[in-house]
């Protein structure tokens, strides 16, 4: 493959490693954004995440070279955090119907101790 046709499909060298980590975040603020609007945050994340569970392992493991370089370091917290945002964003949604009222701050917590899990299990 030539360089020219590498950039085409990638901005930057990092987007071929963080590619995957952004789809998952996507992926999992979706499904998020589909459970029941009476679900809590805590269960609502506990019952995605129990399905994402074994693909997350895999990516914490396949991230731990990456975690030991600080420029890539840095690249993967900032992805982690953008994936972070948009499950907050999932979570705060409101839902359909008359009671539009979901979870405002509340959905900050759980999705804050997601984020000491990748280096606190390593």
């Amino acid at each position: 493959m030539s360089r020219r046709s590498f950039f085409r499909y990638f901005p930057s060298k990092e987007d071929v490693l963080f590619g995957q980590l952004e789809a998952m975040g996507e992926q999992v603020a979706a499904e998020v954004a589909a459970r029941p609007p009476q679900e809590g945050p805590w269960e609502c994340l506990h019952a995605v995440l129990r399905g994402w569970e074994a693909r997350i392992n895999t990516q914490a493991e396949a991230m731990r070279p990456v975690e030991r370089t600080p420029a890539l370091r840095a690249r993967l917290l900032q992805k982690r955090d953008e994936a972070r945002v948009r499950i907050v964003e999932a979570l705060r949604r409101p839902p359909p119907g008359p009671r539009s009222t979901r979870w405002p701050a509340s959905g900050c917590a759980p999705t804050g101790a997601t984020a000491a899990t990748p280096t606190g299990w390593s």
